[in-house]
């Protein structure tokens, strides 16, 4: 193997195989999985202050349909992350794809989060919406730590301290001392003239798989490390999902957003996938979370 591959494989392995790791492993030490291992459990941990999102429901501010249109791209990008057969070939062969749709899912989900109560023309692009989802979601009171539970709460301030401070966090989730050390190397990782978050962390993520020689990636996966580095990112993923699911059902109400769903797999499994068994089909996940919401009865989750 030449130098340039070498190199490649050295700078994963000791910086986004580990921080991805460390982020993955702070949830799923702490939540459990469902019933059929596909998604974590995270809704009793959830706690939802009813006054804010009264006011949501009824703020005229926000642009909903913006929100449910970005709701239905996650799904979108999520089901080409969970998609084996990308392209109609072996998908190991576009490893970073799978990067590139993780990144995708959670950032058109943070979006559709944020279009709740903002129609704001100038909020476009990547960075502009992770910091502004940042400083006016992640800080604020009844959404920090409650809502975006640990890890996805974490931000290392302007001024290098971290918010909330790690003993809080660890507080609710004692797992994520034990990750403290690779969590805090993730965010030290990079570039700061501002307020960061693991949402920036993604986005960084995504930018050096886009901009590295990707087509290396198909000889540096072993049967180990791509197996686990894909595992690691639908943990995260799912999670996420999960939370920004249930922010837009305590918006729209259960109903609405149910509905969004059966739009969305019926349109898909239709055009995509008709002959495919149920259980094999990428809104598989979906439907079933959906499954748990109902059971959970999330609409009166506290």
């Amino acid at each position: 193997m030449s130098d340039a591959p070498k190199k490649i494989l050295l700078d994963f392995l000791s910086t986004h195989y580990h921080h991805l790791n460390s982020i993955a492993w702070s949830i799923r030490s702490k939540y459990n999985f469902n019933t059929d291992g596909n998604f974590f459990e995270i809704l009793p941990y959830l706690r939802k202050e009813d006054s804010y999102f009264d006011k949501l429901k009824s703020d005229s501010v926000g642009d909903k349909k913006q929100a449910l249109i970005n709701l239905r791209n996650s799904w979108y990008n999520e089901s080409a992350f969970l998609d084996k057969s990308k392209y109609g070939v072996e998908t190991a062969k576009f490893i970073p794809w799978d990067v590139v749709t993780f990144y995708y899912s959670i950032f058109t989900a943070l979006s559709s989060i944020v279009r709740c109560n903002n129609n704001d023309a100038t909020l476009k692009g990547h960075k502009r919406m992770i910091n502004h989802f940042t400083n006016h979601y992640l800080f604020k009171k009844c959404l920090c730590k409650d809502v975006f539970i640990p890890p996805f709460c974490i931000i290392k301030q302007k001024n290098g301290e971290f918010h909330p401070p790690f003993e809080e966090m660890m507080a609710m989730n004692k797992h994520i001392g034990y990750h403290k050390s690779g969590l805090e190397k993730c965010m030290n990782s990079l570039q700061q003239n501002k307020n960061i978050s693991l949402f920036h962390y993604f986005l960084d993520l995504r930018t050096w798989v886009n901009y590295e020689d990707s087509y290396i990636f198909r000889r540096l996966y072993g049967e180990s490390v791509r197996p686990k580095f894909y595992r690691h990112m639908y943990w995260i993923l799912s999670s996420f999902l999960s939370i920004t699911e249930a922010y837009l059902i305590w918006v729209f109400g259960y109903e609405k957003i149910n509905e969004e769903k059966h739009l969305y797999i019926s349109e898909f499994d239709k055009y995509f996938e008709p002959e495919v068994a149920p259980i094999e089909r990428v809104t598989y996940n979906l439907k079933k979370r959906f499954e748990y919401y109902d059971n959970y009865k999330l609409n009166q989750l506290a």
